[in-house]
């Protein structure tokens, strides 16, 4: 636990107290005490109060701030703003959402502490992920007359899904690896089973995705072939290495994936990549993926992100590359085997269990989600160091 002093406390529920005692545990507070005592951190001339909550914020319009003028009225005020905004999309502008990440930055910086956003786009989501700011996010939908209004809605319905299961169907994959490499006739057969069952979600998402014109064929075009050869080439090596190193490996990736699920996470800045770099990229996740048996989205979203694609079309780019990474994969697991069966049941149980993940995930409190596949990476990464050295 961690005490702070001031010498002023506002407890907002109870009237201010001329000088107190604030107790945290484990970022909750767990006593508020008045006078002076002695604490860990001494803020001597400070006011100490709970953080602000702004109920109604549009972060995706940001970078109109001095753009458009007052006015008397609304309609005066909100024509010009939706005609500024019609200019440029959100979802696709690098600099919008450098103006976004910077307004969540100046919102923490003078204590907001949790925001209701206001999204036409969901371009916002993964901004404030990436700054752990917590939030409500509300997907607003606008221009009802003359649409089908039935179809406007399911499709809004899939960008949510799409984007709350993205965190959970990421890493879906890497908890299931050690069960299916444990369960499996070799540890080799095992990884081709769970590469092939993570190609069938992926596919499964994909198709959503190819429906909703969220693909970037360009860099799907750029990412696919390398990916797909890097794949190949980890599915074959991995028969052809010891059980021991083999199974080191899958205990290594998987502890990272844990660490890499619970750093802090610095705003992702926009970068226009190669063609080398891109193909570099695909074919290193790929043998990395095809080695070990993962499509490794958790690892090709992020690069995706950097490379400047918006939110949206980085997670169906991705999951279409990934489907394509899970076919090689299985075909380079060939020669060392694939165990079919757990490849079947594992491939019919991967659709309604990525459904059931997206659904979930907007439902529990995101730091605890992460918290609890981390655990549980961290023990089947520990696993499989045990198994490969014990």
């Amino acid at each position: 636990m961690t005490s702070f002093s001031a010498d002023w406390i506002l407890p907002i529920s109870d009237a201010p107290l001329d000088g107190g005692v604030v107790t945290l545990d484990d970022g909750r507070i767990v006593s508020v005490a008045p006078g002076k005592s002695d604490a860990d951190v001494a803020l001597g001339r400070a006011v100490v109060l709970p953080g602000l909550v702004n109920a109604h914020t549009h972060l995706e319009l940001s970078y109109l701030r001095g753009r458009i003028a007052p006015a008397a009225r609304f309609l005066d005020w909100v024509r010009p703003m939706l005609a500024a905004r019609r200019e440029r999309s959100p979802i696709d502008d690098a600099a919008i959402l450098r103006a976004v990440a910077q307004a969540i930055q100046e919102a923490r910086a003078t204590g907001t502490a949790l925001v209701g956003e206001v999204t036409n786009t969901l371009a916002t989501v993964s901004a404030l992920a990436d700054a752990g700011m917590p939030a409500h996010v509300f997907h607003e939908l606008i221009g009802f007359g003359g649409v089908d209004v039935d179809k406007q809605v399911a499709s809004a319905r899939r960008a949510i899904d799409a984007v709350a299961g993205g965190a959970v169907g990421l890493v879906l994959g890497n908890i299931r690896l050690p069960v299916v490499v444990f369960a499996a006739t070799s540890p080799a057969a095992g990884a081709g089973a769970n590469i092939g069952i993570s190609g069938v979600a992926a596919l499964t998402a994909a198709i959503a995705h190819i429906r909703a014109g969220r693909i970037d064929w360009r860099l799907f075009a750029w990412l696919t072939p390398p990916s797909m050869a890097g794949a190949l080439l980890g599915g074959y090596l991995s028969s052809k290495v010891p059980k021991n190193v083999f199974l080191a490996t899958i205990g290594v990736v998987l502890l990272l994936m844990a660490v890499d699920l619970l750093r802090p996470r610095a705003p992702i800045e926009p970068r226009q990549p190669t063609p080398t770099a891109t193909v570099l990229t695909g074919a290193a996740i790929g043998l990395l993926g095809g080695f070990v048996g993962l499509i490794l989205g958790s690892l090709r979203l992020p690069a995706l992100l950097r490379m400047g694609e918006p939110l949206m079309t980085a997670i169906g780019t991705n999951v279409a590359v990934g489907f394509f990474v899970g076919g090689a994969g299985v075909v380079g697991h060939l020669p060392g085997g694939v165990d079919w069966t757990l490849l079947g049941v594992g491939a019919a149980a991967s659709v309604p269990g990525a459904l059931l993940g997206a659904r979930l995930t907007g439902r529990l409190p995101e730091a605890q989600l992460k918290r609890a596949i981390a655990a549980i990476l961290v023990v089947a990464g520990v696993a499989s160091l045990v198994q490969a050295f014990v």
